[in-house]
């Protein structure tokens, strides 16, 4: 298999959810080295259930994920990040009350190399954070948030990054600098499993996607081909048979 298709992560079969409840019902997916995927699909399909999952927060009920070829399952979050995952969930993903400085320290925690090279990298990525470093996370911006919290899982320096709806709540303005950051993210060679709403920007994106629907992969693509598909619509409005 050459670089570009060495696969990073493969779920099969996975069975997750929460209590004795199960959301994702034998759900497929692989993620290979340095692409983007995007997970798409209706409210309570799974999505964000498949990033808990593997972030050791979900409870699995069967099925296999392995990172690299090594098994995930039974691991504690910790054990995850260690083997090179971070996780950029939905909301809470910042400490508000410390500086951008603070956070980035927060997230590097378990890194193992020099943090302020770790943390220069960082704001070379995201130059309006260096502005910004010694400013209380609470005072910036909806997208400038988010790029903190991008940046803070990008400091143990993972292979696989996983972001859960990063443009829920930002303005339209800043869901573009959000989108592009995703690009310079990948850029780097982190590979990204990404979970967006807004299909359009989130496809546009993305190497390939998932439709999930009701826990399982109803399609796989590229994303402009998902983006071509004239279901698509009725999907989102939950009338597929």
């Amino acid at each position: 298999m050459s670089k570009e298709m060495e696969e990073v992560l493969r779920m099969e079969g996975v069975r997750s959810g929460y209590g004795e409840m199960e959301i994702l019902r034998g759900l497929d997916l692989h993620v290979y080295r340095g692409e983007c995927v995007v997970l798409i699909g209706p409210n309570g399909a799974g999505k964000s259930t498949i990033l808990k999952g593997l972030m050791g927060i979900a409870n699995i009920f069967g099925g296999r994920i392995s990172l690299e070829g090594v098994s995930l399952e039974g691991l504690r979050t910790e054990e995850i990040v260690r083997k090179g995952v971070s996780y950029v969930p939905q909301v809470k993903n910042v400490f508000p009350h410390m500086s951008v400085e603070e956070n980035l320290e927060m997230g590097g925690y378990i890194f193992e190399g020099s943090l302020v090279e770790r943390m220069e990298g960082v704001y070379e990525m995201f130059p309006e954070l260096r502005e910004k470093r010694r400013s209380d996370a609470w005072t910036l911006s909806g997208g400038q948030r988010q790029m903190l919290a991008m940046g803070k899982a990008l400091m143990v320096d993972p292979g696989l990054l996983l972001l859960d709806e990063p443009s829920a709540g930002v303005s339209p303005l800043n869901r573009g600098i959000i989108f592009e950051s995703v690009e310079r993210i990948k850029g780097t060679g982190v590979s990204i499993l990404m979970v967006e709403q807004n299909v359009r920007e989130g496809l546009g994106c993305a190497d390939r996607g998932y439709v999930i629907v009701d826990g399982k992969v109803r399609y796989e693509g590229r994303g402009e081909d998902l983006l071509g598909m004239e279901d698509l619509g009725e999907i989102f409005f939950g009338v597929v048979e």
